[in-house]
């Protein structure tokens, strides 16, 4: 018998049906929501976000009917949510984090492995003295031995146990991996205004999109989605789960050693006079215990372990892409369209940070720019449809744009 081989054409059908599939299931999801009635009450079609258009659900009864429907969502969805925010507050931050320093090491700690523990040097050759430590008064190897000790080709040999990397002679440059923003990007790893406007930076990108969560709690335009506040925020913690359960095995797979001051050696010196860390840190995620309790590693020089792919940029830009979509589905397109700007304006300058404190790499920034998109359109793809409340409890599901 003779089997047929697989018909080339037919597995490049499948593959553009697949892709077709996700364009699709994101195309639904873009426009998911939108009303088909957008009428206004005098029969002509809305086509405007003006403010005459904006209705503002502040009656009691209207928050008390919206709040049931909410809670009806968050009875849904409450175990789902428990898990992912205890898996990034907890299993990405400390666990997984305390995993990664156990693991690294820094770029002194492979220099040290290649260091000589003894040098061998002809006794004749120019330039070998002894110094007596005591005066400072130096004088030739040859000729500070007894004659005829040794032949014309006679080595001495020294022994250098314990000899460690001159991490002084980089006179308080990073001792880094070869990186392109290193090379080209101004450095404000010393700046403590920078290094907090990082941590700024990040903590309003999360604000921003909670803001934007809450807007259709009490605001909604004629003509546009009004999607409850729990089925977005469900939504953007999923979409942040997995982009944070992803990386743990990225950093993991390999130790990356540290770009920041922090991660460098405590041998080494800034031009300031601080230190690095890494070593300290180290000596908190030593045993299992370690691994699962101690907490020194979330609180103090974070980031030296977990670099690929960098959490601050896969979290803003997942929050920028999240918050974009809502408010293109919620709000008129003038409100979209400022949303949209101030939220890559954001994520740009938290790019910006983190690159030139240098508590980065550029791969790792880079890595974070296409898995994150990835992720969210994955997420969209296997779940096109936000969480709504059951029918069965509220007879009907709130229509969008109910101006």
């Amino acid at each position: 018998r003779s089997s047929s081989p697989p018909c080339p054409r037919r597995g490049a059908a499948m593959a553009a049906n697949g892709f077709g599939d996700a364009a699709r299931a994101l195309s639904s999801f873009e426009s998911a929501g939108r009303p088909a009635d957008n009428l206004l009450p005098g029969g002509g079609l809305y086509t405007g976000g003006a403010a005459s258009d904006v209705r503002w659900h502040t009656s009691r009864a209207e928050l008390k009917a919206r709040l049931q429907r909410e809670c009806n969502v968050l009875r849904q969805v409450w175990c789902s949510l428990v898990i992912y925010l205890t898996m990034m507050l907890y299993g990405a931050a400390v666990l997984f984090r305390n995993i990664a320093f156990y693991r690294y090491r820094g770029l002194d700690w492979y220099a040290d492995k290649v260091m000589p523990t003894q040098v061998s040097v002809a006794l004749t050759a120019p330039g070998n003295f002894i110094v007596n430590a005591s005066s400072g008064v130096s004088v030739p190897l040859s000729s500070a031995l007894r004659e005829g000790f040794y032949g014309g080709g006679s080595n001495i040999t020294i022994a250098t146990p314990g000899l460690r990397s001159n991490l002084s002679a980089l006179h308080g440059e990073l001792f880094n991996l070869k990186d392109f923003s290193q090379d080209y990007f101004v450095d404000y790893s010393g700046s403590e205004f920078v290094q907090g406007l990082n941590e700024a930076v990040a903590a309003v990108s999360i604000a921003l999109t909670v803001a934007i969560f809450l807007i259709p709690l009490l605001v909604s335009f004629r003509g546009q989605a009004r999607p409850h506040v729990v089925s977005m925020l469900h939504r953007w913690q999923r979409t942040l789960f997995t982009v944070s359960i992803l990386r743990v095995p990225t950093y993991l797979a390999t130790s990356i050693p540290g770009a920041a001051e922090h991660c460098q050696s405590v041998h080494w010196t800034s031009p300031s006079g601080g230190h690095g860390e890494w070593e300290v840190n180290q000596r908190h995620a030593e045993t299992v215990k370690d691994m699962f309790f101690d907490t020194y590693n979330f609180f103090n020089n974070s980031n030296c372990g977990d670099l690929v792919y960098s959490g601050h940029i896969a979290t803003a830009l997942t929050s920028t892409l999240i918050a974009t979509h809502y408010a293109r589905r919620m709000l008129g397109t003038r409100w979209a369209w400022g949303v949209c700007i101030l939220f890559w304006l954001i994520f740009s300058l938290q790019v910006f940070c983190v690159l030139t404190t240098r508590n980065h790499y550029t791969v790792d920034v880079v890595v974070a720019c296409y898995t994150a998109p990835l992720n969210y359109i994955a997420n969209v793809y296997f779940f096109p449809k936000d969480v709504g409340p059951k029918e069965e409890e509220h007879g009907e599901l709130e229509r969008d744009s109910a101006c």
